[in-house]
C-alpha cells in the first residue's frame, strides 16, 4: 500500500512537471485494424484533451489487406470520416501502414480535406514505386512521416523495400530546416531500437518468438538525424517507450520502459 502510494506520488510529479514545460501536445495511435469501437474509443481519449492540438494515426486502418485500391480507399475514409466529424479542431495527421497500398491513405485524406493532413506521402507522387515520404512544421518542430513498411512476406499491399524507404524519408526531409526539431512519424518500427519492434508468441511459431522485426532504413535515418521522438506502430505486441542515447562513436545506448 506504502509502495503504491509513493508511485502515484511519483506519477503525480511525473504529470505536474510535463503540464507546465510541455510546449507541444500530441496524441497517437495506430493499427484499428477496422475495430470502429476501437476508434470510437480513442477519438474520446482525444476529445478529452483539450489542450492536444495534434492527432496522429499510425496506419493499417482497414480489417483485411485490401489490395484493390478504389475499395482500400473507401474502407480508409470511413475511418477518417469518423476522425474529422469528431475531431475537427485538431490536426490529424495520417499515414499508411502494411494494410494500405501506397498513397492510398493520401489519396483518402485529399478528398476528405481539413484537419486530415497526410504526413506519410504526397499524391503529386502517388505511385507504388516510388512514393516520397512527407513533411510539417508547426513553430520550431518539424514532422517527418513515411508510409509502409519494411519487407514482410510479400502478401500485404504496403510493404516496401529498405531502398525506398530510405528514399522516401529523405526525400521528405530534403526541406527540413536544419535548426527545427525533428519528430518522426512511421508504422514500422526501427530496428533492433529496443523492444518495439519483438515479435511475441501469439500465432507464430516458437523460431519467430522474439524475433527483431523492423526497418533498417528507418534505423539508419534515425541514427543520422537524431529526431527528439519517434512514433510508431505496426508490433501489436511491442508496446513500450524507448530512451535512445546517441552517441559520438555512433554507437546507441538503449533502455526500454
Amino acid at each position: 500500500m506504502v509502495k503504491q502510494k509513493l508511485q502515484d506520488y511519483e506519477d503525480a510529479i511525473v504529470h505536474a512537471f510535463i503540464e507546465e514545460h510541455a510546449i507541444l501536445r500530441f496524441l497517437s495511435a495506430g493499427d484499428a485494424h477496422g475495430d470502429f469501437v476501437r476508434v470510437q474509443k480513442y477519438i474520446a481519449e482525444c476529445m478529452k484533451e483539450k489542450q492536444s492540438l495534434n492527432v496522429v494515426f499510425t496506419g493499417d486502418y482497414q480489417a483485411e489487406p485490401e489490395k484493390d485500391r478504389s475499395r482500400a480507399r473507401e474502407n480508409v475514409k470511413r475511418i477518417f470520416k469518423m476522425v474529422k466529424e469528431r475531431l475537427e479542431d485538431k490536426l490529424i495527421f495520417v499515414l499508411g501502414g502494411n494494410y494500405e497500398a501506397p498513397a492510398i491513405t493520401a489519396e483518402a485524406a485529399s478528398e476528405l480535406g481539413k484537419p486530415l493532413f497526410s504526413i506519410g506521402s504526397l499524391i503529386e507522387t502517388s505511385s507504388e514505386e516510388s512514393c516520397s515520404g512527407n513533411y510539417f512544421k508547426h513553430d520550431k518542430f518539424t514532422f517527418i512521416g513515411v508510409e509502409g513498411t519494411n519487407p514482410i512476406n510479400g502478401f500485404f499491399p504496403g510493404e516496401r523495400t529498405e531502398q525506398e524507404l530510405q528514399l522516401a524519408l529523405e526525400k521528405a526531409v530534403e526541406k527540413e530546416c536544419p535548426t527545427d526539431i525533428m519528430i518522426l512519424l512511421t508504422h514500422a518500427p526501427p530496428y533492433r531500437c529496443g523492444s518495439r519492434d519483438a515479435l511475441g508468441v501469439f500465432g507464430l511459431p516458437s523460431s519467430y518468438w522474439g524475433r527483431h522485426v523492423g526497418s533498417t532504413a528507418i534505423m539508419s535515418f534515425l541514427q543520422k538525424h537524431k529526431p527528439i521522438l519517434h512514433v510508431c506502430g505496426h508490433v501489436h505486441e511491442g508496446v513500450s517507450v524507448s530512451a535512445c542515447l546517441w552517441r559520438e562513436d555512433g554507437n546507441v545506448g538503449i533502455e526500454d520502459f
